[in-house]
């Protein structure tokens, strides 16, 4: 629930697990961006790859027990809590609710949207924003930190907060959730940002004195604050 894992045809490609717990596949979501993803796509049922994985550290779920818990994504972010999603939603009852805000470019851009129901049916509030609207598109328009700031009923000091998505977007959802009252230790991201080795060897993904796909993906806001603030790093 958060790790990354590398496979490939051509090459390894890290990539976000999204699998939902408790079943016998295992499910990636990959973006066809390259060579190797390009390969991947290609593959049909039966074809061979390699995996190597899961690496890295995971949501901290047990820590959210008897919380509200907000999640938080943009874009294809939302791969990385799928499973915490369907975790979550299995033991639904321990925690106080769980909520999700997830904007995308455009409505046909949004991951899963045929599994939102189910999700709504377990227990789950869901908020979508896209940035661009298309005819017959009812909702929000806008970016995700927008729908944190009219985020009701909203009670910080019992919240936890984990959010994914591109960096920009991370910084001002982090931003919105300091500001209505939470503090550095109740939000966890995922910084998956220019991995490739997945074994903190090449240096890609440093930020400050870490290398996140050793230290990460998922991080608590007070380890990384002080980099993540730093334009450009």
């Amino acid at each position: 629930t958060g790790g990354v894992s590398t496979g490939g045809v051509a090459g390894p490609t890290p990539r976000t697990d999204a699998a939902a717990t408790g079943g016998p596949t295992w499910d990636h979501t990959v973006r066809v961006a390259g060579q190797v993803t390009t390969a991947l796509s290609r593959l049909g049922v039966g074809g061979t790859l390699g995996l190597r994985g899961p690496y890295g550290s995971d949501w901290p779920l047990a820590e959210f027990v008897g919380k509200d818990v907000l999640l938080v994504a943009g874009g294809t972010g939302l791969a990385s809590l799928r499973s915490a999603i369907y975790e979550l939603l299995k033991n639904r009852d321990r925690y106080a609710s769980v909520r999700l805000l997830y904007g995308a470019r455009s409505p046909d851009t949004l991951l899963y949207a045929n599994e939102y129901p189910a999700w709504i049916d377990a227990g789950m509030e869901i908020q979508t924003t896209v940035d661009r609207a298309v005819a017959g598109w009812t909702g929000p328009v806008g970016v995700v930190p927008q729908l944190q700031s009219r985020l009701r009923p909203w009670a910080p000091e019992r919240t936890a907060m984990i959010c994914c998505g591109p960096e920009v977007m991370i910084r001002f959802a982090v931003r919105a959730a300091l500001a209505r009252g939470l503090n550095d230790r109740q939000i966890w991201i995922s910084m998956e940002r220019n991995m490739q080795c997945a074994v903190g060897l090449c240096g890609h993904c440093q930020l400050g004195p870490q290398m996140i796909c050793k230290t990460g993906p998922v991080v608590r806001l007070d380890a990384i604050e002080p980099y993540l603030a730093v334009e450009g790093l």
